[in-house]
């Protein structure tokens, strides 16, 4: 296994705070989205999703060599009991009994894929993207297609409210349209277009974000759809359920290239670095 190039850079200017993470070991290279915190609880100072990236990356350091001899339901599994006790010595409360409501969005969560060199293939559990050689791997979540519509409708709405405000015409701004198809790569770039011209009618009106103050409670809301399956069910390690079932395995061909990615365009090269395996 040869690491040709990596590159891990968050969204936040201090990168201290940054809730991704990359494993490069001796048999396991592994890349961690912590997901975004929509919660008010600190963990060890920071956000709940680099808490979950802190401690995934911490375990796969010190068992590596019994992680990469389980299989990948035993690994995933593994993985999610970690973020539970590791949760639990910190907030013992929030893990007493079922879950409820108003402190679902508090728990730790992340998705996760690597490379097990030991049975030469890629696990992913998440919405992570990877390239394997020139075949394309894209998890994109259907509620995530829905809400980045609404978020574009929300603006573009607001745009055409503000416009008629000012007795201005609307213009200058290329909208992108939503096709339901079942080309995975094109639904891709669409969202990407969304999420394109969300930025640029922000940072051409002045606004503040209305798209994503109008789905920030649906966002709360998916969560109850966690590593479940059904057309909104997705599948991300929180510590609480497991969906053995949502867990993806591919074969990884000896010299074969492999790139990973955790957001952005699953086409771009490089964020999570290339891999030969």
């Amino acid at each position: 296994m040869k690491i040709i190039e990596s590159m891990l850079r968050g969204k936040y200017r201090d990168q201290l705070l940054c809730e991704d993470g990359i494993f490069i070991g001796n048999k396991l290279v592994a890349v961690i989205d912590g997901v975004t915190s929509h919660g008010t609880l600190f963990w060890h100072g920071g956000s709940s999703g680099r808490f979950a990236k802190d401690m995934l990356c911490e375990y796969l350091r010190t068992h590596e060599d019994e992680l990469a001899e389980l299989s990948a339901k035993e690994c995933f599994h593994r993985l999610n009991c970690v973020l539970a006790e590791r949760g639990w010595e910190v907030y013992p409360s929030l893990y007493e009994g079922a879950p409820s409501a108003d402190r679902l969005a508090e728990y730790p969560r992340a998705c996760v894929i690597l490379f097990n060199s030991v049975v030469g293939e890629v696990w992913s559990y998440g919405d992570c993207q990877c390239r394997i050689g020139e075949e394309l791997h894209c998890e994109e979540k259907e509620v995530d297609r829905l809400l980045s519509e609404l978020r574009a409708f929300v603006i573009m709405s607001g745009m055409r409210e503000q416009a008629a405000r000012m007795k201005v015409p609307v213009q200058g701004f290329a909208v992108p349209h939503m096709n339901s198809n079942e080309d995975e790569q094109e639904n891709i770039e669409q969202v990407s277009g969304l999420k394109a011209f969300e930025k640029e009618y922000l940072a051409r009106s002045g606004m503040h974000d209305i798209g994503r103050e109008a789905v920030v409670p649906l966002i709360k809301k998916q969560l109850w759809f966690e590593n479940r399956h059904g057309l909104f069910g997705y599948p991300v390690l929180n510590g609480l359920n497991f969906a053995e079932e949502m867990i993806k395995v591919w074969m990884v061909p000896s010299g074969t290239g492999i790139i990973r990615r955790i957001s952005g365009c699953c086409n771009s090269m490089g964020s999570a670095g290339p891999l030969n395996g």
